[in-house]
């Protein structure tokens, strides 16, 4: 049997076409139940042309009636799956529920989508498209589709595979994780375009793996990333121009013709605005300069005054500045406001000369900022100054603080001082800062000897003094002060039981500890000190100075005399007892000697330890 002029019925896609198996009519039918229009895919037309060739070539009617089944087969069994996949897209989804892609079995091949169909009775309709119509399908034709088949079965059917479909190629590559283009198809692509982004992007794109959801979100990120990129655009422009017209140059310029024109709230509004923006320290000075001399015109000292202490505080060797703060604060009188300034200038020689006619010298302490080991007497001299204030805590002076009226004496520890001068007229001076550390410490204990006990014999009792102190004792066992007695050479140890105890002060007014002993000095003599105050007592009632031997004076506003024999004196290699008299009236002192063997007495003249004796 002749395959070419076989009957068959071939069921297409729900349309029953029986036609002689000619290659040519067996394409025409395909092509017809494939898209209902008379249009074909490239990869579908392939394989029914080859197996148009093959059903041609093949002498075995068997053969060739089973090829053909199997492509009708093949092609009933895409279209039932292509109207599948038309009918889920066109079900409504839920907002409520997300709807989950359907992942196929096997991918299909890309569908073009369906036309709308002619009516069947319609006049543009072929004859042949009624026939189509009209005819039923096979109940027992099997639907399969081309690319269904495996492999084996497509090259047991179709030949060796070199007209199999792009379709079926790119799902063998697929498998082969992608392998990369062809190198005729690599070579008509230029090196450049491959490594663009952009004809990279476009490429995948197109490419049949990106389902329509991928592409989407694509497209989206692609919205995003533009609409950000406008936006940061616009801004950075604006920004710009912000810059441009609100920098220093821009808002000076303004504000010089603003003031030109005589709108003086405008232009200052622009002088601080430029202020604000500007950078650089010349900047900074020429924006405050203008607007201080811009107030300054408008008489407006405080806030002239204002802007030119910046500039100084910028700038400290500012003359310009300076000279006219110096000229609005003795405008005002303003003494303090100039001794502060003068202490915020440089001090450059150049600068300080500025301030000759407003200000006075400094006080001078007679004593330099350090540290001493001895009490300091602080004494303060300003020269012509009349008037000169200080503190000592560490704050400024000013004419609210302390009046110097003399010499300060320094303790020890820290001490700052802080003094200024002020004229007669009102002028004032800087202040001047002194610090003074004082270390001193206190000297050592007294050693005294002999030791305590007794004796009999005259004996001295010796000190040694170290520089710088002073020695002062008592005899009746009190704490010596700087009140007491000074000690300044060898004591002999008075008659009697006495305790005696010296201290040590030095030059920083520092007491050394209590230096204790105690004597008793029993003395054997023909004449005993009892003897010698009666021979003195004797001898002031026979000049007529006492009235008895009570003591009482003779001369009523002396009162009456008392006795005290303490001490025994060496004179000339002699010695002596004295015997010291105190009149209750008036305190009348005088004394007297009594030599110790034959008790002859003397008045006794004491200049500072030199004793001299006269006839009694």
């Amino acid at each position: 049997m002749d395959t070419n002029q076989e009957t068959k019925v071939i069921d297409l896609g729900g349309k029953s076409v029986k036609e002689n198996l000619d290659s040519t009519k067996v394409l025409e039918s395909l092509r017809d139940a494939e898209t209902g229009e008379e249009s074909l895919s490239s990869d579908l037309e392939q394989k029914l042309r080859a197996t148009s060739k093959k059903l041609s070539e093949n002498d075995d009617a068997s053969t060739g009636d089973a090829a053909a089944e199997k492509a009708a087969e093949a092609i009933r069994e895409a279209e039932a799956a292509r109207k599948a996949e038309d009918a889920k897209k066109a079900k409504p989804v839920s907002r409520a529920e997300p709807v989950r892609k359907a992942e196929p079995a096997e991918k299909l091949p890309p569908q073009r989508p369906e036309e709308p169909q002619k009516p069947q009775n319609s006049p543009m309709s072929s004859k042949k498209e009624q026939q189509e119509r009209t005819e039923q399908p096979d109940g027992d034709a099997k639907k399969i589709s081309v690319d269904q088949l495996s492999d084996e079965e497509f090259l047991r059917l179709y030949g060796d595979g070199e007209r199999r479909s792009p379709k079926r190629k790119k799902q063998k590559k697929g498998r082969k994780k992608q392998e990369s283009v062809s190198e005729e198809e690599q070579s008509e692509v230029p090196e450049k375009q491959k490594r663009h982004p952009v004809a990279w992007f476009k490429n995948k794109l197109t490419d049949e793996n990106i389902d329509d959801e991928t592409a989407k979100n694509m497209v989206n990120v692609i919205g995003i990333v533009g609409g950000i990129t406008f936006i940061l655009a616009v801004v950075l422009v604006a920004v710009i121009l912000h810059a441009k017209f609100s920098s220093f140059s821009s808002q000076f310029n303004q504000a010089v013709e603003f003031e030109n024109a005589g709108d003086v709230a405008r232009a200052a509004g622009c002088y601080e605005k430029a202020i604000d923006a500007a950078g650089s320290k010349g900047d900074r000075i020429r924006g405050r300069m203008a607007l201080a001399n811009l107030y300054l015109e408008q008489r407006s000292d405080n806030n002239a005054s204002f802007y030119f202490e910046q500039v100084v505080d910028i700038d400290p060797e500012n003359e310009e500045a300076i000279t006219k703060l110096l000229s609005i604060y003795e405008s005002n009188n303003n003494m303090e406001a100039i001794v502060a300034l003068a202490e915020k200038a440089s001090d450059r020689e150049e600068t300080q000369a500025l301030f000759a006619d407003y200000l006075l010298n400094q006080p001078v302490f007679n004593y330099k900022s350090g540290t001493y080991d001895e009490r300091l007497t602080i004494e303060i001299e300003a020269g012509e100054a009349e008037r000169i204030y200080y503190t000592t805590d560490g704050s400024e002076a000013t004419e609210m603080s302390r009046l110097y009226t003399g010499p300060i004496q320094l303790e020890e520890g820290h001490t700052v001082f802080h003094a200024m001068a002020v004229s007669g007229t009102g002028l004032m001076s800087q202040n001047i800062e002194v610090n003074y550390e004082i270390m001193a410490s206190a000297p050592e204990k007294p050693r005294i000897t002999p030791s305590s006990g007794t004796y009999r014999e005259i004996t001295k009792i010796h000190v040694d003094i170290p520089d710088g102190c002073r020695a002062y004792y008592t005899l009746d066992g009190n704490v010596p002060t700087a009140e007491s007695p000074e000690y300044t050479e060898d004591l002999v140890i008075p008659l009697g039981n006495h305790i005696f105890s010296v201290i040590f002060i030095n030059q920083n007014g520092l007491a050394s500890q209590v230096s204790t002993k105690v004597y008793d000095f029993i003395f054997s003599a023909p004449i005993t000190k009892n003897d010698a105050i009666n021979k003195v007592t004797e001898g002031l009632i026979r000049t007529g100075e006492l009235l008895d031997d009570s003591g009482e004076a003779v001369d009523p506003a002396y009162g009456t005399a008392q006795f005290q024999c303490s001490e025994i004196l060496t004179i000339n290699d002699a010695q002596f007892y004295r015997v010291d008299k105190i009149y209750s009236g008036d305190g009348a002192f005088g004394s007297y000697a009594v030599e110790i063997n034959t008790g002859a007495v003397f008045a006794l003249l004491d200049n500072n330890g030199n004793y001299t004796l006269v006839g009694f």
